[in-house]
């Protein structure tokens, strides 16, 4: 009996450890100190959206604006988009996590609200989405599908989508992270 343990619970533990993480990503493509040439963001709609931060450099009393692309759910996701845009000619860029500590599935978040699934992503026809800060793109079984909202409860994804139909004129689907 302890040699059919021995042989076993390594492998459980094992299993848990390998069961992949979902993470949200947004990729820094760079950071102006002064005006900012947007042509360089403008065929990105294939890849995601284009946000900004800007930052106040206190040592040496500049102002900074980060310009950023995303959010992806997911390394498949970020992978996806880190090849396209290597090949639009971003090489120099930096990933980051957008939640500080640890992942949706330790944060307990397991809903959100799908409002499409694409063959090849365009978010061009979400450019006057009023609240783009939560909407998310996941690269998953060979489709790009766009999320809306993290939720930790199925009732508070349901209210989000109803608010969604309302305000957006958008429907979508409640689904299960994981």
């Amino acid at each position: 009996m302890i040699l059919i343990w021995t042989l076993v619970l390594p492998g459980l533990l094992l299993a848990q450890k390998s069961v992949p993480s979902h993470k949200i990503y947004q990729v820094q493509l760079a950071a102006y100190k002064s005006e900012v040439d947007w042509s360089r963001f403008g065929d990105l709609k294939q890849v995601g959206f284009v946000s900004t931060q800007s930052i106040a450099d206190k040592i040496h009393e500049d102002d900074y604006i980060r310009i950023f692309v995303g959010k992806f759910l997911g390394e498949a996701t970020l992978n996806d988009a880190q090849s396209k845009l290597i090949k639009k000619g971003f090489t120099d860029i930096s990933v980051e996590s957008s939640l500080e500590e640890g992942d949706i599935d330790s944060k307990g978040l397991r809903y959100s609200i799908q409002l499409g699934a694409y063959n090849k992503l365009d978010v061009s026809e979400f450019a006057d989405f009023q609240d783009l800060e939560n909407l998310y793109i996941l690269f998953e079984k060979g489709k790009y599908k766009l999320l809306y909202g993290l939720y930790e409860e199925q009732e508070d994804a349901r209210e989000a989508l109803l608010d969604v139909q309302d305000r957006e004129k958008m429907d979508g689907i409640i689904r299960k992270l994981l």
